[in-house]
């Protein structure tokens, strides 16, 4: 209610939809959410703004939302010198799936991160393992780290690992150590595969997984991406957004809201 009240004062004081911007409607959302409740969106974008905008760069950092990790997943992988798994909890969240996701995640990823309120983050650290890293969001917007993740190893499970690509991507991986498939039936190669991964170094599958990620071809440039205001972008890398489609969501951006179909 209180976001509506604010989008008609907004409509008011811009003259209303003949002068407002469809832009400017997303924009004011976006920045009640970043002063009185930030959602799980709003995480998201400020992770994708540090680690591919910012500091690292497209080229040196990935990053992929609801990335599906045994039966939990995951809020955002970030692949970068290693792999980083983020689990986000914002004060609208509870805790009860917690101990099952950050087991998920450390079967699959040498870093695990929860992101959450500085309030949510004095809670947490009680209640997972030291390797896990706490980041809570500052009053001024940026993540301040709480704990820092430790590398673990022990945790780490080869064919955990390996379910997390396609099959070619697991294929390729599991052929550079050996493996050949070479008149295995097509519904046994799954199988197969896995059971070859658990003689495998984990660490050695971890960096290979970590580059088949890198590897994966994307549609969007972080030139397009960078073109896009913020409260936007990570909605862009969810959906999987082209440049061609950028084009387009820039163009609707642009109009009055009572222009055409008006808010989509």
């Amino acid at each position: 209610m209180r976001v509506r009240t604010q989008l008609s004062e907004l409509l008011v004081k811009c003259g209303g939809p003949k002068r407002i911007r469809v832009s400017e409607v997303y924009e004011a959302a976006f920045a009640h959410l970043s002063r009185n409740q930030p959602a799980e969106y709003f995480y998201k974008n400020a992770l994708l703004q540090r680690n591919v905008l910012s500091r690292y760069g497209s080229k040196r950092a990935r990053v992929f939302f609801e990335f599906r990790a045994g039966k939990s997943k995951l809020d955002a992988l970030v692949v970068r010198e290693s792999m980083h798994a983020y689990e986000i909890k914002t004060d609208l969240d509870h805790f009860r799936r917690l101990p099952t996701q950050i087991a998920d995640y450390q079967l699959r990823f040498a870093h695990v991160w929860l992101l959450a309120s500085e309030k949510q983050a004095a809670r947490l650290e009680a209640q997972v393992p030291a390797s896990v890293g706490i980041a809570f969001m500052s009053p001024r917007r940026t993540f301040e780290v709480a704990r820092a993740a430790s590398l673990h190893t022990s945790q780490l499970r080869s064919e955990s690992i390996l379910e997390c690509l396609r099959r070619s991507e697991y294929l390729r991986v599991v052929r550079e150590f050996g493996f050949s498939d070479s008149g295995v039936p097509n519904t046994l190669v799954f199988r197969r595969a896995m059971d070859f991964s658990r003689r495998l170094d984990p660490l050695q599958v971890h960096e290979a997984t970590l580059t088949a990620l890198k590897a994966r071809s994307s549609a969007l440039s972080a030139a397009s991406l960078a073109r896009l205001p913020l409260y936007m972008r990570a909605a862009a890398v969810a959906s999987s957004c082209g440049d061609k489609q950028i084009e387009t969501l820039l163009a609707n951006l642009a109009k009055r809201v009572n222009q055409g179909r008006g808010v989509p």
